[in-house]
């Protein structure tokens, strides 16, 4: 199981180190930050990837086609990103950007989570793209943004921030728009600090089940207005 996600970061990471010629320790900082909750995963719970393998390598080969096509934009201004939040949660999460104009970057983030502790699990993995226009520059500053959510999850005994209650267990989609504001820190000429928060609609639909005995309540559908984006991510710019 290890091997195969150690497979799973060189696959997402080596393309990145081709394109931009660049030696893997400028990279060393961003696999620290998000790789350690993969292998936390891993050796607690050695039967996760039979069932959500397929949800991450459609993950893994979306952010991998977003690398990929960055080979025809050198000289556009790339970016590469973790949420510290998500981190922090073992959820690791990756995200990219690039600018494509002075005032307008394109953001396309993901993560996964796949644990499961005392019967219990906040289970997903989601996409979220993101236009941005920055009032002063790419990479510098305040910026507003317009967002989109495609999550994939199998919840079971947590609150979570979309309604759901710690009682029952949940197994479903959710699908989402919305607007966030952010300001980018600069604290080297390589390195940010991305703070950002939003709100939005987010339509979730869902197979609802008694967390204690597994009952089967049916389906549902759900809608949610509010805080849908939190985040502190750091940043490294590539030239």
């Amino acid at each position: 199981y290890i091997y195969i996600l150690m497979y799973a970061r060189t696959f997402v990471y080596m393309p990145c180190f081709n394109l931009l010629h660049m030696k893997k320790g400028y990279f060393s900082c961003f696999r620290i930050v998000c790789f350690p909750s993969f292998l936390y995963v891993c050796k607690h719970n050695p039967n996760v990837l039979k069932s959500k393998m397929s949800k991450m390598y459609k993950l893994i080969m979306i952010m991998v086609c977003c690398l990929a096509s960055l080979s025809q934009v050198r000289s556009q201004t790339v970016a590469v990103k973790s949420n510290l939040l998500s981190d922090a949660t073992l959820t690791p999460h990756v995200g990219v950007e690039l600018a494509l104009h002075k005032q307008v970057s394109v953001d396309v983030s993901g993560e996964f989570n796949g644990w499961t502790i005392n019967k219990k699990s906040w289970k997903h993995w989601d996409v979220q793209p993101e236009v941005r226009y920055w009032l002063f520059e790419c990479f510098n500053g305040h910026y507003l943004g317009l967002n989109g959510l495609y999550m994939d999850y199998d919840m079971q005994g947590v609150v979570w921030p979309l309604g759901m209650k710690k009682d029952y267990a949940y197994d479903g989609k959710a699908y989402g728009v919305g607007l966030s504001y952010g300001y980018q820190l600069y604290l080297t000429p390589r390195w940010n600090l991305d703070i950002s928060a939003g709100v939005g609609y987010t339509y979730l639909k869902y197979d609802k089940y008694n967390f204690a005995d597994h009952l089967y309540l049916g389906k549902y559908k759900n809608n949610y207005f509010g805080l849908c984006k939190a985040s502190i991510a750091i940043v490294y710019i590539i030239k």
